[in-house]
């Protein structure tokens, strides 16, 4: 009996506990002890088919900002435009921190660009911004890189004679070369496919399947549960991959220049190179800098999976939804056509005179929305958005999928339509795929640029065509973290110009 009574006992002040805490948050639905509201979200994900849509249904019940808890930890969810813009944007410095599940950050640990915080952070991505406009965000530089590895990947299409081809490695490969060139200096081809494939498979697999949910379950659970702790490790391991895959181009590049086979010149010939300048000049003034060789492997994972990984998805969801809308690819083709005179490359500075092509993108954007559940922020100090305070160390989100896909402001939501950019005046204000505010996707101009010139050059050139049935939009897993196409075939018949 006693035994019972104390167990009765602690559950009885969880419960309490937990209550008398929820006081504190904006409203949401009541979290189970332990796991908080992942029951509830694995529910509705199965019911309305996507954890975007379960976070929907929270919206219509509590409003444009409500507490869900991932385990014994409040989240704060940003789920409509305005109040986004106020907090991420308006009052971003009270939300310039980022919170990350112990389960997430075991690769990095901090290091890298994504999950640090502080000092080390604005110093990181500031080195970040200054280096990648000299290999790669300048206009002129950047569109002639991609344009490169256009011609040379696109060549190779050219030998199938319009035969079907699995469209995600192309795209893969192809955005995989221009951020490697950008970091080492080569590019991905028949000496080395293999070894990236191999890489982007593994990590395909994983993030098929991984969630955000699982994430955020607390890792003395996970630890607890055999099963829980062996998904864990299995769902890293991919990543430990890419992380060691990157550690080795840097050990090889560090021994060059050490036994004088890499020669430096003043900003050195890639990222790798400007950083391990930087890195050297930084220690000799302070031997506490946050240059270091760690830092180093982890800025440059960060770069190579999300520049690889975000513009690759949306290129194959671009593709997916040009193919079952025709009528649109043909629209794009002689805007084009008019522009280039149907006798040279499209160039980003052809912008101003493509808003249909822009239009497109956009609207391919708004649907691909490659992250089903964004990244956690904290807020630094007690900080008021819209009704609430939110206090000092409370994780927040934006959600962007759920943002991106409001009825109140994108009619018949679902529908693929880039004319609605025309018809409704400032809208693509609200399509918002890389965030906003101080921690906004530092690569945004780069991945901007890849979704113009490959799409665009590619519908100049090619006639899409479905391999057999049309390509569906439905994504792999409603409640993964990424909103991924299943894939498909399709064929590129080259136009005669």
């Amino acid at each position: 009996m006693l035994v019972v009574a104390l167990i009765v006992t602690i559950i009885f002040y969880l419960v309490f506990r937990q209550w008398r805490l929820r006081q504190e948050y904006p409203p949401g639905p009541t979290p189970v002890p332990f796991l908080g509201n992942i029951p509830h979200l694995m529910y509705y994900s199965k019911k309305y088919g996507s954890i975007v849509e379960a976070m929907r249904h929270f919206k219509n019940e509590y409003g444009g900002i409500y507490t869900l808890w991932f385990g014994t930890k409040p989240v704060v969810q940003l789920v409509e435009y305005d109040i986004s813009q106020e907090a991420m944007v308006k009052k971003g410095s009270h939300f310039i921190n980022r919170w990350i599940p112990k389960n997430m950050d075991v690769i990095r640990k901090g290091h890298g660009l994504i999950t640090s915080n502080g000092d080390y952070w604005q110093e990181q991505r500031r080195f970040a911004l200054h280096t990648l406009r000299n290999f790669g965000l300048g206009r002129n530089f950047m569109e002639e890189r991609i344009m490169e590895e256009f011609e040379l990947k696109f060549k190779e299409l050219d030998k199938l004679n319009g035969e079907p081809v699995f469209v995600h490695d192309h795209f893969d490969i192809l955005v995989g070369s221009i951020i490697n060139r950008m970091l080492f200096s080569y590019r991905f081809d028949e000496k080395n496919a293999a070894e990236f494939y191999a890489l982007k498979r593994e990590m395909d697999k994983t993030l098929e399947k991984a969630s955000m949910l699982f994430a955020t379950i607390p890792s003395f659970i996970t630890e607890m549960i055999p099963y829980l702790r062996n998904k864990r490790l299995a769902m890293q391991k991919p990543f430990w991959g890419v992380k060691n895959f990157i550690s080795k181009q840097v050990d090889e590049r560090l021994k060059e220049i050490e036994e004088g086979r890499h020669q430096l010149d003043e900003e050195g010939e890639d990222f790798c190179d400007a950083y391990y300048i930087e890195m050297k000049k930084q220690q000799e003034a302070n031997p506490n800098t946050g240059f270091y060789k760690e830092s180093l492997i982890c800025a440059i994972f960060d770069l190579w999976v999300a520049g690889q990984e975000t513009t690759s998805l949306t290129l194959n969801w671009a593709s997916i939804y040009l193919l079952n809308n025709p009528h649109v690819e043909e629209k794009v083709r002689k805007e084009l056509q008019e522009v280039t005179g149907d006798s040279r490359n499209l160039s980003l500075l052809d912008k101003p005179k493509t808003p249909y092509l822009l239009a497109v993108i956009n609207e391919v954007q708004r649907l691909a929305s490659i992250l089903n559940t964004n990244i956690f922020r904290q807020a630094t100090d007690d900080v008021q958005i819209g009704d609430y305070l939110i206090k000092k160390g409370t994780p927040v989100v934006s959600q962007l999928s759920v943002i991106m896909s409001e009825e109140n402001v994108f009619e018949k939501k679902f529908d693929f339509n880039p004319d609605r950019y025309f018809a409704k005046d400032r809208l693509d204000q609200h399509v918002i795929p890389f965030g906003a505010g101080k921690r906004e996707c530092l690569g945004k101009s780069l991945a901007l640029a890849e979704l113009y010139l490959i799409l665009g050059n590619m519908i100049l050139r090619y006639k899409l065509e479905p391999a057999g049935s049309l390509p569906t939009t439905e994504q792999v897993s409603g409640s993964g973290t990424m909103h991924r196409p299943k894939k498909y075939k399709m064929c590129f018949v080259k136009l005669q110009n």
